[in-house]
C-alpha cells in the first residue's frame, strides 16, 4: 500500500527543549552582565551627582563668602548620616528652600537656586540620595584652612573646601564608595 500523506509541519518536542536550554544558557550567561552594567551605570550618576553638590556649595561661596548653614563654627561641618546630620541642610539652602537649615532663607536670602535635582534625587524628608537610596555624605571646610577634617571615615581630606561621597552599594565597604577627592 502506498502512503501519500502531507508531512506536518511544525517543531518537535526535542526541537522546542533545545532552543529553551539554549536560551537559558544565554541568560545566564548574560545576568551577571547586566548587573555590573547596572552598578556601572549607578557608580558613574552617583560621581556625576557629587560633582553637582561640590559645584553648587563652591557657587554659593562665590556668591555669598561664606559656605551654607555655617554657623560660625571653628571646625568643619559635615552633612550625612555618618555625621548625624541630615544633608536636607545643606540641600534647603543650595535649593532655595524655605525649610529646616534655611527658614525664611535665612541661609539664600536672594533665594539663588544652585541645584535642582530630579525626583528621584530626594527622599520623602528632603535628603539628596544616591542610586543606593542613602544620603549622599558632604564635609564643608568651615575652618577655612583648605583642609576637611571632619571627614567620618576618612580621617583628614587634604586641599579640599568640599568633599562628598557616596557610601556605594556596599555600606561597609570603603572600596566601593564614590568620593570627589
Amino acid at each position: 500500500m502506498n502512503r501519500t500523506g502531507t508531512r506536518r509541519s511544525g517543531f518537535t518536542l526535542i526541537e522546542l527543549l533545545v532552543v529553551i536550554a539554549i536560551i537559558g544558557i544565554l541568560a545566564s550567561i548574560a545576568m551577571p552582565m547586566i548587573g555590573k552594567a547596572i552598578q556601572s551605570a549607578k557608580k558613574a550618576q552617583a560621581a556625576a551627582e557629587i560633582k553637582t553638590i561640590e559645584t553648587a556649595i563652591k557657587a554659593y561661596f562665590n556668591d555669598y563668602s561664606k559656605y551654607p548653614h555655617n554657623s560660625g563654627q571653628q571646625t568643619d561641618y559635615s552633612y550625612g548620616v555618618l555625621a548625624g546630620n541630615d544633608n536636607k541642610l545643606l540641600l534647603n539652602v543650595l535649593r532655595a528652600i524655605d525649610g529646616v537649615g534655611n527658614v525664611n532663607n535665612v541661609n539664600n536670602p536672594r533665594r539663588i537656586v544652585y541645584v535642582e535635582l530630579a525626583e528621584r534625587a530626594v527622599d520623602v524628608e528632603g535628603n539628596f540620595i544616591d542610586p543606593w537610596q542613602r544620603q549622599y555624605e558632604v564635609t564643608v571646610d568651615t575652618a577655612f584652612d583648605n583642609d576637611c577634617k571632619n571627614v567620618p571615615v576618612y580621617g583628614t581630606v587634604a586641599n579640599r573646601p568640599v568633599v562628598a561621597w557616596s557610601r556605594g552599594q556596599e555600606v561597609d565597604d570603603p572600596a566601593d564608595n564614590i568620593k570627589s577627592w
